[in-house]
């Protein structure tokens, strides 16, 4: 019997690495310098860079799927049979980005910055509506958010009425959440991962950003719509009441002899 005998959480990371994969090389950025968007003003990023431009973004390509090996966070023992840290770093996000055919900008963590955060954007987009995307990877913690940005922060004045609305979308929400900050407006839908537990490949990266990109898509019409309609609401039940007839009325038709 091991005179260290692993914790659970311990155990459950082996089940995840047969052998350790070689060290990933650093990838080559690719920009399109010529694309510009804002990104969130109280960003962790040292140097502000604009979003990088995905016309048709490959988390929305059925064939840029990889079944690879994921990297893992923890994935050898020394002579010892103790558990070794292998800490996945901002290199190996940075091309599994590249190699998945995304154009984005990465934004190094400060070095002021004790979470070490490091930023990763780019722009998205699913033919016919347009977003910012933001990946945070805390490097310390080994944990990684996608946020989808809506293109236009929320007046001051409809926040209220957007606040009712985000809590009556998020209730049901089996992945992510909505968020909104309500200093600026900014408006957002984030999904995250302990990549520590998980590892990361391209496989796991893809789904979290498909995950992430997919819902907001589905979304997008919903806030834009709340965004457009005039705010006359000043109550809670006004706001939901509001948003029910909104999809009631793009979701539901009267029943007819005519064929559908």
């Amino acid at each position: 019997m091991s005179k260290n005998p692993k914790r659970l959480w311990q155990r459950l990371k082996l089940l995840f690495t047969a052998e350790k994969p070689a060290s990933l090389p650093v990838a080559d950025k690719k920009t399109d310098s010529g694309y510009y968007a804002e990104t969130s003003e109280h960003s962790d990023a040292t140097d502000y860079q604009p979003f990088a431009k995905n016309l048709i973004n490959a988390a929305f390509d059925e064939h840029s799927h990889s079944q690879d090996e994921p990297i893992l966070a923890s994935e050898s023992l020394d002579a010892d049979d103790e558990l070794e840290i292998q800490p996945i770093t901002p290199d190996d996000i940075e091309h599994i980005l590249a190699s998945m055919g995304y154009q984005f900008m990465y934004h190094p963590a400060s070095e002021q910055d004790e979470q070490s955060i490091h930023h990763y954007t780019m722009q998205v987009s699913d033919k016919e509506r347009h977003w910012g995307c933001m990946i945070r990877f805390f490097s310390e913690q080994q944990l990684i958010a996608v946020y989808s940005v809506y293109p236009t922060a929320i007046a001051e004045a409809n926040r209220p009425e957007m606040l009712a609305m985000l809590a009556y979308l998020n209730y049901d929400l089996m992945i992510g959440n909505l968020e909104m900050d309500v200093m600026d407006g900014e408006l957002r839908f984030k999904t995250s991962l302990d990549l520590e537990v998980t590892g990361v490949s391209e496989l796991i990266m893809s789904y979290l950003l498909q995950s992430n990109f997919s819902l907001f898509s589905r979304l997008y019409d919903t806030i834009r719509e709340m965004i457009e309609q005039p705010h006359t609401t000043h109550d809670l039940q006004g706001a939901v009441d509001k948003l029910i007839d909104s999809q009631q009325a793009r979701n539901f038709f009267l029943a007819s002899d005519a064929i559908q």
